[in-house]
């Protein structure tokens, strides 16, 4: 007999400019812009931040107390922002909805909307766990975010709305309880509507290699005037 997993159909996916949402204090300097695209200095530039990047030997390190494969992260490389890519698999998260306890995914929307949704729903959760008192001393609230873009070419896993509990907006154990499964398989994520933003869809990429382009897009100044307000977003220059 089949498993779950096992039973859900596969698609190919050339998705572009999907948006993934994360506090700007992450942001890493871009070489790029650091040599004005000269070939070899960009070269040197990136040997150089191989060989002294202590946040990249900080993820592998971290990835290595997680259990994750050796070679699972992607190398150290500015210029394709790996830094960000990892730090999405290296970080994660008991409420995200296909994360496994050792191991996070890359998550991204269609559009900002709907990764803006995600980030106040998130937010909710985070203002809901704080002690009241101290909660109420830091509103206003305001954060910097940063919309990262990348595109994936990969084959997903389809999870369509007849899937009520793994897009249960309450709880994510079904989800959770799936993600090891396909993971187990082999899976190189999947494909899925989103549950806080209706009618926009969302990926959970199981594997950083399938990640690709990832640029950034634009940053956001996010302000709160209470914990129980909804969220106001205004593009920000930095």
């Amino acid at each position: 007999m089949k498993t779950r997993a096992e039973d859900l159909v596969e698609e190919v996916f050339h998705l572009r400019d999907t948006i993934r949402l994360i506090p700007s204090i992450w942001d890493e300097p871009v070489l790029d812009d650091a040599c004005g695209g000269n070939t070899v200095l960009l070269s040197a530039a990136d040997e150089l931040d191989a060989a002294t990047d202590s946040q990249a030997s900080a993820e592998a390190g971290r990835g290595s107390r997680l259990g994750l494969p050796a070679g699972f992260l992607l190398p150290v490389n500015d210029r394709l922002h790996s830094h960000i890519v990892n730090g999405a698999f290296t970080h994660p998260s008991e409420k995200s909805r296909f994360s496994l306890r050792n191991r996070g995914a890359w998550y991204a929307s269609e559009n900002s909307a709907g990764a803006k949704a995600e980030v106040e729903h998130h937010r909710q959760l985070m203002f809901a766990d704080m002690d009241h008192v101290v909660l109420s001393s830091h509103f206003p609230l305001s954060l910097r975010f940063s919309a990262w873009a990348s595109d994936i070419n990969a084959r997903l896993h389809v999870i369509d709305s007849s899937h009520h509990d793994l897009l249960d907006p309450d709880s994510v154990v079904a989800s959770r309880s799936l993600a090891g499964e396909l993971i187990g398989l082999g899976s190189l994520g999947v494909h899925y509507p989103s549950v806080r933003a209706v009618g926009l869809s969302n990926i959970a990429c199981f594997q950083p290699s399938i990640v690709q382009n990832v640029r950034l897009h634009e940053r956001f100044l996010v302000e709160w005037n209470s914990p129980l307000a909804s969220a106001h977003w205004a593009s920000s220059a930095a």
